[in-house]
């Protein structure tokens, strides 16, 4: 998170002139597949926060927030977190295709 500080990509989330949560991007091109990319790194919201309708707006908040324009913005959302990804599918995010894993045997 420091590096996202430092880069001016870490930001907080408020909700009524109360601190809400955070987003964040990187700058980390591992996983760009050789675009310009932004690739969020974390959209937390407090547990008080959680359920009121928010999260589909953390990816469009954070998208706005970020200031090289000729970047795009990608993330990847584990399959299992559904409720992340309604959120970012509601938030007019595009599925591009998964990653597909295999766990490596011990």
């Amino acid at each position: 998170m420091q590096e996202a500080a430092d880069a001016g990509l870490l930001f907080d989330v408020t909700v009524n002139g109360e601190w809400a949560g955070y987003v964040s991007a990187t700058l980390d091109s591992s996983n760009s597949i050789g675009l310009p990319t932004y690739v969020v790194q974390e959209l937390i919201l407090t547990p008080a926060h959680r359920g009121h309708g928010y999260g589909p707006h953390l990816s469009t908040l954070l998208a706005a927030s970020l200031p090289d324009r000729t970047r795009i913005l990608t993330g990847t959302i584990h399959a299992a977190n559904t409720g992340a990804r309604a959120a970012a599918l509601t938030a007019g995010r595009h599925d591009i295709g998964g990653w597909l894993q295999l766990p490596l045997a011990g």
